[in-house]
């Protein structure tokens, strides 16, 4: 299996923002816009995007005018739900259930992608991620709930490989 991804030299739009520390209104409303943009060609797709926020955003180069990419939709979004969230007892529509199957598709293809990956690491590398794991698991469940997740999430502009 092959993953081929696109090279975005510019890094995370995060990190962007943090090390240029203010943007123009003109600057921030261009940037703003296109990750506006995402967000609409998601829902004229019947997707509904959870997390859109900078550090998903990627940029194609170094240049101060890099388009910007989109990345990891894996857990975020769901393409039989409506904006609003509500459901109905009518049948799905053919177009709902193709959506779905296609959903299905890709987190098969991104859980056989994360097996490769896994494989590939070093026990070091192993034994790195069981101790943050269990960093993480203040209550030695061996799941993470939502709060221990977002007590063990680094702060705003901080990278995980420094936590």
């Amino acid at each position: 299996m092959n993953l081929i991804m696109e090279l975005c030299a510019g890094g995370e739009l995060l990190d962007r923002i943090i090390a240029k520390g203010h943007y123009s209104e003109r600057a921030a409303t261009k940037l703003c816009r296109q990750m506006l943009t995402v967000a609409h060609n998601c829902h004229l797709m019947g997707v509904m995007h959870r997390d859109l926020k900078p550090e998903k955003f990627l940029l194609l180069s170094t240049d101060e005018d890099s388009p910007l990419k989109y990345t990891d939709f894996g857990l975020d979004y769901h393409p039989w739900m409506r904006v609003d969230g509500d459901t109905s007892d009518k049948p799905l529509d053919i177009a709902v259930l193709t959506r779905m199957k296609q959903f299905r598709a890709m987190n098969k293809l991104k859980n056989v992608a994360l097996k490769v990956i896994v494989e590939n690491l070093c026990e070091e590398e192993i034994m790195g991620l069981k101790e943050k794991f269990k960093s993480m698991d203040t209550d030695n469940s061996g799941t993470i709930t939502y709060v221990e997740l977002k007590a063990g999430l680094p702060k705003l502009g901080t990278r995980l490989s420094e936590s």
